[in-house]
């Protein structure tokens, strides 16, 4: 959550517009996708934005705007507001807009859709989005809103989901209100104070097939009401303190198909549990102690895209993984004690999205991974002793698409290379003394709840569904 207005750079910002030129204002034809147009992470401020609104007016047909990372307060959403095009779909997260701002875009009369997430929206923003009743998907977390906020939502006649996760207080009171809207689809309570009295009636609600209720206060006797669910189909239960008992309850649960237990140290035999499971196919277990027990349990799940990072699955885990016969489509195995031999096991595999960051490659590991026996669609080796060696290596590949070989030790001679190639590259912190990357438990990655929608939210082809899959598609996606 921002903890200050209007930082220094946001001022430099404003300052040093009228003196140098947006990259992506210049470019703005190539980021228009139809329909939707991208300007994430553009520097954009509120200044930025006429030129953006005579743009978006001169071309009807775009009715998402993505605004994401971007420096605009509440003046640029009231810029934004008057644009003369039906727009359907505001993203507008990681930026400055406060409950006035949040005001004045609710009301623009085509909107369905707003995704606001860590702004500076409070209760009064939450009232007035609440009075335009043709909003049904919203994503108002990391804000202010408080349970007042929130009732005020959930009077909201067609929501069909909202995300308050990492706001103010919201506790049993809130879970039991939302629980009584039958439009309701999905909701995220992460980082709430709500208990199993809240979970017991949220699990009334029949019609809920997505519910995150990671980092909260339940214990078994809600977690068991959840697995009794009909509809659920992604649940996260991360950091919850979910035990081995509660576990099996969840893997009797047929109809979850995306499933986040992150941090609950629960070691090889959630894996073994989990394994028994067959309808699982996105699963998410950071975190949690596993080794080559588990790993070689996990391989024979047939699982699509498997989350398993920070655990000590040591290069016979990744051997393990890498020989599952039901193949995964995406793995991440980052900050698991992997050296060449795990990375050489891998590169034979037939993943398309691999994920390796905080480990121990170097260029061994990275000549393998370089000729893989498929291809990379997305590969990601951030912070593994990596040198110009692996970087040239990785250029020369021509089954590699995207790539981030971010703070590792690559100079200016292997950054130039791969600036000649025709991969995608992000190479962040790159230099003979760069600083190793953190290696910070991370909340479900962006790339993989990407693939969690595509896989088992879009199989059941309704609007909700797809609403959901674009929004995780960050600029052009990760696909080419």
């Amino acid at each position: 959550m921002k903890k200050t207005l209007l930082s220094l750079a946001v001022v430099s910002s404003f300052l040093a517009a009228p003196l140098f030129a947006n990259k992506c204002i210049d470019n703005i034809d190539s980021l228009n996708r139809g329909q939707t147009i991208f300007l994430n992470h553009c520097e954009l401020n509120s200044m930025d934005m006429p030129e953006i609104v005579a743009y978006l007016n001169k071309h009807p047909k775009i009715e998402a705007v993505f605004l994401n990372d971007n420096y605009i307060d509440s003046w640029g959403a009231q810029l934004l507001s008057e644009v003369n095009s039906p727009i359907r779909s505001i993203e507008i997260s990681n930026n400055y807009v406060n409950d006035n701002g949040i005001a004045l875009i609710a009301a623009m009369p085509a909107l369905k859709e707003i995704f606001a997430s860590n702004n500076y929206i409070g209760d009064e923003g939450a009232k007035a989005i609440a009075t335009h009743k043709n909003l049904d998907i919203l994503d108002l977390s990391d804000n202010e809103i408080t349970p007042i906020g929130a009732k005020a939502l959930a009077e909201l006649p067609k929501l069909v989901y909202i995300n308050l996760n990492n706001n103010d207080r919201l506790g049993d009171e809130t879970a039991i209100r939302f629980s009584q809207i039958s439009t309701l689809s999905g909701i995220g309570l992460s980082g709430s104070e709500v208990t199993d009295n809240g979970v017991v009636e949220l699990a009334h609600n029949k019609h809920l097939n997505d519910l995150d209720l990671s980092f909260t206060k339940i214990t078994a006797y809600g977690i068991k009401a959840i697995a009794k669910h009909d509809n659920i189909r992604y649940l996260s239960l991360a950091y919850d303190r979910v035990r081995s008992d509660s576990l099996v309850d969840i893997a009797k649960n047929q109809k979850i198909t995306s499933l986040d237990l992150s941090g609950n140290s629960l070691g090889d035999n959630a894996a073994e549990i989990l394994s028994k499971n067959s309808v699982i196919d996105v699963l998410l277990l950071n975190d949690n102690e596993i080794g080559k027990k588990g790993a070689n349990a996990l391989a024979k799940n047939n699982i699509y895209a498997l989350e398993i990072s920070h655990n000590s699955l040591g290069d016979d885990g990744a051997a393990a993984l890498a020989k599952s016969p039901l193949a995964f489509g995406y793995l991440d195995i980052s900050n698991n004690h992997i050296s060449p031999k795990g990375a050489a096991a891998l590169a034979k595999s037939s993943l398309w999205q691999l994920s390796l960051d905080n480990n121990n490659i170097g260029d061994e590991g990275a000549l393998s991974l370089a000729k893989p026996v498929n291809f990379f669609m997305y590969l990601s080796v951030v912070n593994n002793q990596i040198s110009d060696t692996g970087a040239i290596a990785f250029a020369r590949s021509d089954k590699i698409f995207n790539l981030d070989v971010s703070y590792n030790h690559i100079t200016s001679v292997g950054l130039k290379v791969l600036s000649n190639s025709n991969i995608r590259v992000i190479a962040d912190g790159n230099d003979v003394n760069a600083v190793k990357a953190k290696a910070k438990v991370k909340k479900p990655s962006l790339l993989f709840r990407t693939a969690a929608l595509q896989h088992s939210c879009l199989n059941n082809h309704n609007d909700y569904c797809t609403t959901l899959a674009k929004h995780h598609f960050i600029d052009e996606s990760i696909l080419r």
